[in-house]
């Protein structure tokens, strides 16, 4: 069969005649998930680039396809980005994942938690009782999904394009020429790498021009997502987002995460505790480890848009 690519081209994608799917949103990332069978191929990046696009296809953020895990309450979880890349782990991603898991693919809406196997490695989920949290009369399900063991992310350093500055107990900043601009920032890794830029919020132009050179800077041989942070209070951060292979996003929950460990590092939140973070599609609630070694958790709404049958055939 043939559809069309983003550029108005005819291109060849797989032979299938439909593609189910549910829509879901953290926060307005959006995401197209699948219950995939194990003999089922998965999506190639072409299809992924297809169905994601806003115009030609049904449009999102990324396509998850959830196979069986080995018991009743495992799954595991294949992500790809809006460009068709790969991805390990999106913590908003995750959480439509549990939902859907737990809620939209059956009867009730069962509130064991599951473990979900990524690219980031193990990852627990559950549904929660529904609370402010999810706004007045909204149809939203609260979710929290353990999000790993923050680590720095080391970049690769070229003689111009970046140098490390000393930074907070150990954790060096990182300084990025970019043009005629320099950003000095925390690279923090979360199963996926993100550089956390403190300071004043770009406006929307300079998160478009900024954004792309941050996540393809020769520092980054495997591309970042740039998260720019604000500290509003001990306990609260504002976040504006470029996540690699999709652009300005509305929200990503491991940024938010990754956010909140940079915060940490820098003394601006304490460690150990809860943290609200802002992003421009709404708040999601970071819990810290309070020790090394143990996990950050990430706790937010999440809502279904839709199911549907995408139509690769015609």
């Amino acid at each position: 069969s043939h559809g069309l690519s983003s550029g108005g081209h005819v291109t060849k994608v797989m032979a299938r005649p439909r593609f189910s799917f549910l829509k879901a949103h953290g926060l307005g990332n959006d995401f197209l998930l699948h219950l995939q069978r194990p003999s089922e191929p998965l999506l190639t990046p072409e299809e992924v680039r297809l169905l994601c696009d806003r115009r030609l296809g049904v449009g999102a953020d990324g396509v998850i396809h959830l196979l069986p895990g080995p018991s009743s309450r495992q799954a595991r979880m294949v992500l790809h980005n809006q460009d068709g890349s790969p991805a390990e782990i999106s913590g908003n991603g995750l959480r439509c994942a549990v939902a859907a898991l737990s809620c939209w693919w059956g009867s009730g809406c069962a509130a064991d938690t599951w473990q979900i196997l990524t690219g980031a490695g193990l990852r627990e989920g559950r549904t929660l009782p529904p609370g402010a949290d999810t706004g007045p009369g909204s149809s939203a399900l609260l979710v929290a999904v353990s999000m790993g063991r923050p680590a720095y992310h080391e970049a690769v350093l070229s003689p111009e394009g970046a140098a490390l500055l000393p930074g907070p107990a150990g954790h060096r900043r990182l300084r990025l020429q970019l043009g005629d601009r320099e950003l000095v920032g925390l690279p923090v890794a979360l199963g996926n790498p993100h550089f956390v830029i403190p300071g004043p919020l770009p406006s929307d132009a300079e998160l478009q021009r900024l954004g792309p050179l941050v996540e393809h800077h020769e520092a980054f041989p495997g591309r970042i997502n740039g998260i720019w942070l604000e500290a509003v209070a001990l306990d609260r951060l504002r976040l504006k987002i470029w996540e690699r292979g999709a652009g300005v996003t509305p929200a990503c929950g491991s940024g938010a995460c990754a956010a909140a460990v940079a915060a940490c590092w820098l003394g601006l939140c304490p460690v150990g505790s809860s943290i609200e973070v802002e992003m421009p599609g709404g708040r999601v609630q970071v819990a810290l480890p309070s020790a090394a070694g143990e996990e950050l958790w990430l706790t937010g709404p999440v809502a279904l848009v839709a199911r549907g049958e995408w139509l690769l055939a015609g």
